[in-house]
């Protein structure tokens, strides 16, 4: 026997199940992607110091839904698109509009919409 041929012996040889395991299952990929929330039902309250076309959001909220300058609110089947304000004492739950506005388009106080990047 030759010198590569004992070499060759003394490696043990590894199954295929054995090379395998060092790749992680599929499920485990795709769990490494960050999920990114989309949409949210919140309430939309409504205030006289808003301006027509703007809605109040909390700056946490927007970042957590991906909205920079634009929203859009869906409700009834309607989407409305509105520019942001962001102010840090609004509360994390809830959006802010214009009353009359917000009373044109068929949304009541404390109505339960969902808000989306636009």
């Amino acid at each position: 026997m030759t010198e590569e041929e004992k070499i060759e012996e003394e490696k043990p040889k590894l199954s295929i199940k054995e090379m395998l395991k060092v790749i992680p299952p599929p499920h485990m990929l795709k769990e490494e992607k960050k999920k990114h929330i989309t949409e949210k039902r919140i309430k939309v309250m409504h205030s006289d110091d808003v301006k027509e076309g703007f809605i109040v959001i909390n700056p946490k909220l927007a970042n957590s839904l991906g909205i920079e300058t634009h929203a859009e609110i869906s409700v009834k089947g309607k989407r409305i698109r509105f520019e942001v304000i962001y102010a840090d004492n609004a509360p994390e739950d809830a959006i802010i509009g214009n009353r009359e506005e917000l009373k044109r388009y068929g949304i009541a106080d404390n109505s339960i919409v969902v808000v989306r990047r636009a």
